[in-house]
């Protein structure tokens, strides 16, 4: 029943059922990356409405789902057969893909806080709306870069995390994986 599940992941026809699995992975991990993250550096006094806002939340499980979907994607291109340094690369890249996808997720997070921030001031600044465009960037820009590179080592783990559970899906498509498995049934 093992071996049976890990084939499952390996069909073509398959192939949504293994890009939800890696979607619901990365979305589940960003979220609670968030919300550790406000724990951690929002203490009670703290002004959280814009970390606790139910779009900044969707918006970053949504985000994270999607680069999950798109690493996983691109770390099984070539692995039937992988080889230990196949294996050693796959994780070094998985966890460089995922570094790289925090760091995007987190940019469009910002770019969609400053157009936020621009179209909800007040008084608009003397330049139009480019001005209070790039005046609201200035200050999340500056800011967030704390964040990114807090987070970045959280991107390195969850990259790598991803591409274990790719080449452990993976296995299921070797033969050893598909004769064990009829051993085990006594086929």
């Amino acid at each position: 029943m093992f071996h049976t599940a890990m084939q499952v992941f390996e069909t073509r026809q398959n192939i949504p059922r293994r890009s939800l699995f890696f979607f619901l992975l990365g979305s589940g991990s960003y979220v609670f990356m968030l919300r550790a993250y406000v724990w951690w550096a929002y203490a009670p006094p703290a002004d959280r409405t814009f970390v606790d806002h139910p779009l900044v939340n969707a918006g970053l499980a949504v985000l994270g789902g999607i680069s999950a979907a798109v690493i996983s994607s691109l770390l099984k291109r070539g692995l039937a057969k992988p080889t230990d340094l196949q294996i050693v690369r796959t994780l070094l890249a998985g966890g460089a893909y995922g570094t790289i996808a925090i760091g995007l997720c987190l940019q469009v997070i910002y770019v969609f806080a400053g157009f936020y921030l621009t179209f909800r001031a007040e008084a608009v600044a003397p330049g139009g709306l480019l001005s209070a465009f790039k005046l609201a960037m200035l200050g999340i820009e500056t800011y967030g870069l704390v964040v990114t590179i807090q987070w970045l080592p959280f991107g390195l783990i969850q990259g790598s995390v991803i591409a274990a559970c790719v080449l452990w899906t993976g296995r299921g498509s070797r033969g050893e994986s598909a004769s064990a498995s009829k051993k085990m049934t006594g086929a």
